[in-house]
């Protein structure tokens, strides 16, 4: 493998089963990312943006499947089967920061804290030492 590729996503495919029917939200995508770039991915509402995100992450529905290789640094994605290997990975190296604020920020808890608690469970920092990260 490429050592500049950090990110290198091949024959991606995600289908969703909703009420017996089977829709195929992502066709064979493919693509890498080398280390210093930046990839945007644009499209239309419902064209599979945020599917195909969730699927690297693993963070997609139970009603769907996924097919295809996802690795990152040099690590299979999509073979991370225990839940301590994925948070290790997700939110420390690599993330995505999800369109709808309403679902993806608590108004109850001020940003700040919402932050910081990310900084402590995956930068393994104190409160204390994530604050600083927020307010130094």
């Amino acid at each position: 493998m490429n050592e500049s590729i950090i990110l290198s996503v091949n024959n991606l495919n995600v289908s969703i089963k909703s009420k017996g029917i089977v829709s195929q939200i992502v066709h064979d995508l493919s693509f890498d990312v080398n280390r210093g770039e930046i990839l945007s991915i644009v499209g239309e509402s419902g064209s599979g943006k945020s599917m195909t995100a969730k699927a690297i992450l693993g963070l997609l529905p139970e009603n769907s499947s996924v097919s295809g290789k996802v690795m990152f640094q040099g690590r299979n994605l999509r073979d991370l089967n225990d839940e301590q290997d994925a948070q290790d990975v997700r939110g420390a190296k690599i993330g995505m920061i999800f369109q709808e604020p309403m679902t993806s920020l608590n108004p109850v808890f001020t940003c700040g804290d919402q932050v910081m608690e990310a900084i402590v469970l995956h930068q393994k920092l104190n409160t204390k030492d994530a604050k600083l990260c927020w307010h130094p």
